[in-house]
Formats: structure tokens, C-alpha cells, sequence
């Protein structure tokens, strides 16, 4: 382990885990985060996207606060579309078709476009709390939504879930397919935070001893043979680290980790590593505009491009998802 490592690691409190039942029925909740604050008015703005957008790779990202998902250009990072009339948009993935699926905490549920689309083709309810973060099983197309106590998975990403439940007081907040059609969630309890694994036809979620001592374990994802996961470190060091996490025997193994230097502090939302870059939202405010800010993956260090929207609001993004034109 380096001597980063050493100074910032320690292994965290597991957490144990129940088995899983089928939903009854749905949950209505009156509030959309957890400060309790009132829900969102969903955005007056209309939904739009340019015409060639559909032939060209597209990056979402999820404004929570402005009610919006603000569609990009992979390529050229131009805005190419706008979706509206959400409430508190969230987390996002993407299927096999190239279909983004947005989740949305207040009302839960996650709602599915067709790449490049304006108009919702799925809604699923979730029942529970909060909608807020989604994975696709490459190996079946079932789909997991978190809600903020347990998993709930959609066979053939339809139909009613069956949810995997954690401990009365776990807070679930991202999730992540491997290539086997194992999820791993990351989520926190109290104070300390945690890695689970809902195993392929396991009936309930394996907690995963995991090496950690930063402020926050966030947001995961699955990339070639090992699991990544964003480690920040506290306000004010404007460093962000993701580690590689080899998973073997119920624990976690940190491999490797890059270091991203930001402008201003650790990014706390969904990030996303594709074709040779990580991208993750931008905190701190940046007047009349939200940013989701560019490193070059595996090598960190500077941030070296922006997708930048035209929000109003200093909150930063919440989910983002790149889909690839058919």
C-alpha cells in the first residue's frame, strides 16, 4: 500500500445485511431528499434535442435542483438537447440498446428515453424511498434501482421488482453491475459508509470489508476486471481519488488509485469512466452555469475538458450516463 494509502485507510464497519421479498405495495412519501425539504416543482421548460443528435454519442447528466437532464455531445461537449418535467431527477444508466434510464426520487421512479428521445417510452414506479441510482445486468437485461433502503430489481427491466433489503438504518446510495451479473451497492450507516454485494442468484446482499478511511465512499462503477469507486477526500483539499477495488472472498483489495486535482472541491455524485476519461460533476458555484468537469482515466491529475450547462443553481449534478447512437 503507498504511503497515501497508509496515512488515510482503515477498514470500515461491515454491514450486515437481510434477505430479500417481493413488493407489496408502493410507499408514498410527502418529502423528495433527506434534509425533508418540500419536492421540486417539475421544470416548466419544454423538452427539445437537435436533429442529428440520434447519430451522434450522447452524455446525460442529471440536474437535481433545476428539475432537468441536460443532453451533450460526447464528442464536441455542445448542449444538443434538453429533457424536462421531472421533480428531482437523479441517477442514470444506460441498457444494451443504447436506452438511458433516469431515475427520479420524488415521485420514485425511474423513467426510460430512447437515445436521443424527448419523450419517455417506460416509467416503472418504485416503491420505497427515494429513487436514486440505477445498473443494467449485462448478462440478463434485469435492471436494479436503488431507493434509499434496499435494491429493487426488474426482471427484463419490467413488471414489479423484488427487493433486496439492508438494515432498518442503511442508506443505500449507488449501485454497479460487473461483467457476471453480480451488483455491488455502496451506501452508508450512521457515520460509516459500505460496500454490499447482491451476489447472481443470491437471495440477499453480502456486506464487503472494504479498506477506508476517507469522509465518503460514492459512487461506483464497474470497469474491466474490478470495481471503482470514488474516494473524497475532505472539503477544502480539492482532491477526489478513485480506487480499483479487486473483489475476492467478501473484501475489497485496493489495487490502484488515481488521483484528480479539482478546481475546487470533491465531486459527491455519480461519475462515469469512458473511453479513456472519468467524468463527474463540479462542485462549488459557477454563476449562471452547472459543470461536469474531464480527466484524462487512468492517469488523473488535472482536470482537462467540461461539459457545461446553462443551470442557475450552485448544487452540483447528480447522475450522469453516455449512450452510443445504434
Amino acid at each position: 500500500m503507498n504511503k497515501i494509502w497508509a496515512v488515510l485507510l482503515a477498514f470500515c464497519v461491515p454491514v450486515l445485511l437481510t434477505g430479500c421479498n417481493a413488493y407489496q405495495s408502493a410507499s408514498t412519501l410527502p418529502t423528495s431528499n433527506m434534509s425533508g425539504a418540500l419536492p421540486n416543482a417539475p421544470s416548466q421548460q419544454r423538452s427539445w434535442m437537435l436533429a442529428n443528435a440520434k447519430t451522434d454519442k450522447l452524455l446525460y447528466a442529471s440536474d437535481e435542483a433545476g428539475s432537468e437532464v441536460y443532453v451533450f455531445s460526447y464528442a464536441t461537449h455542445r448542449r444538443v438537447g434538453l429533457l424536462a418535467g421531472f421533480s428531482y431527477p437523479s441517477g442514470e444508466c444506460v441498457d444494451a440498446r443504447g436506452n438511458v434510464w433516469i431515475t427520479e426520487q420524488d415521485p420514485g421512479q425511474i423513467v426510460e428515453f430512447a437515445h436521443g428521445g424527448t419523450s419517455p417510452i417506460a416509467t416503472l414506479s418504485v416503491p420505497g424511498f427515494f429513487a436514486t441510482a440505477c445498473s443494467i445486468d449485462p448478462t440478463t437485461g434485469n435492471l436494479a434501482v436503488l431507493n434509499r433502503s434496499g435494491v429493487d430489481v426488474y426482471q427484463n427491466a419490467t413488471g414489479t421488482p423484488k427487493q433486496y433489503a439492508g438494515t432498518q438504518n442503511a442508506i443505500f446510495n449507488y449501485c454497479a453491475y460487473d461483467e457476471s451479473g453480480n451488483l455491488f451497492v455502496s451506501g452508508q450507516v450512521a457515520s460509516s459508509f459500505f460496500l454490499a454485494e447482491l451476489k447472481k442468484h443470491a437471495g440477499s446482499l453480502t456486506a464487503i470489508k472494504v479498506q477506508s478511511d476517507a469522509p465518503s465512499l460514492n459512487s461506483i462503477q464497474w470497469y474491466g476486471k474490478y470495481l471503482t469507486v470514488i474516494m473524497a477526500q475532505s472539503y477544502g483539499q480539492k482532491l477526489t481519488y478513485v480506487a480499483r477495488l479487486h473483489i475476492a472472498n467478501d473484501k475489497a483489495e485496493i489495487i490502484r488509485t488515481t488521483k484528480l486535482v479539482n478546481q475546487r472541491e470533491p465531486f459527491n455524485g455519480q461519475f462515469l469512466i469512458e473511453g479513456g476519461h472519468i467524468i463527474g460533476p463540479s462542485a462549488g458555484f459557477h454563476g449562471n452555469a452547472q459543470v461536469l468537469d474531464q480527466w484524462n482515466y487512468p492517469i488523473g491529475g488535472r482536470i482537462k475538458g467540461k461539459f457545461v450547462s446553462g443551470g442557475t443553481y450552485y448544487v452540483a449534478l447528480a447522475g450522469v450516463a453516455v449512450s452510443a447512437a445504434r
